[in-house]
């Protein structure tokens, strides 16, 4: 790869730097695994769902099959920075 060659995970996946990256993120309580009354406090098992447009990547399912999903692994594409604090 030559010097112009970037790497998908570190690159904001938009064609114009202007370009705001909206990110969706839902958050799904599925379990309380305790209550402590004496501190009002409980704690619980949540699942998290993070979604955006990555504009760099493009699949069609006419070139692999009709194939219209794919897995790819995480580390190997930009992902928005978030925290989740707790309280």
């Amino acid at each position: 790869m030559g010097s112009s060659s970037y790497s998908l995970s570190t690159v904001r996946p938009v064609r114009d730097w202007r370009t705001p990256t909206y990110a969706t993120v839902d958050l799904y309580l599925y379990v309380i695994i305790d209550v402590n009354e004496k501190f009002q406090s409980f704690t619980t098992g949540v699942y998290l769902t993070v979604s955006w447009v990555n504009e760099l990547l493009r699949w069609n399912p006419e070139d692999f099959c009709g194939i219209t999903e794919i897995s790819v692994p995480k580390a190997s594409l930009w992902r928005p920075d978030f925290t989740v604090m707790e309280r």
